[in-house]
């Protein structure tokens, strides 16, 4: 949960003026716990996620497979990037990809 996350206000602000953006109602606690309930109330027959490098992914994945079908796609990146490129900050990567995807 983001309360047990050190993060600045900054990070905190941005999260939320994200979320702020989605035309859905944004839930809090336990990921698992309220995509289930989700899943219930809605009446769904599956949960459709894209792979992910963030390090809970696969926990939160295997918790959900648990109790509901869940459908895996591949994650489609937005640009190609080099293998051997390690981006150290977001705006240097920008500056170097950001072309590719149509940004300046």
């Amino acid at each position: 949960m983001l309360s047990e996350r050190k993060l600045s206000f900054k990070r905190l602000f941005f999260l939320y003026e994200s979320a702020a953006e989605i035309p859905a109602e944004i839930r809090l606690g336990k990921v698992v716990e309220q995509l289930g309930r989700l899943v219930e109330e809605q009446g769904y027959e599956s949960i459709a996620v894209t792979e992910s490098v963030a390090p809970r992914f696969r926990v939160l994945l295997e918790a959900l497979k648990t109790k509901h079908r869940v459908e895996l796609f591949p994650e489609i990146p937005l640009v190609s990037v080099p293998d051997d490129y390690v981006p150290k900050r977001f705006s240097p990567f920008w500056k170097k990809y950001g072309r590719e995807w149509g940004a300046e």
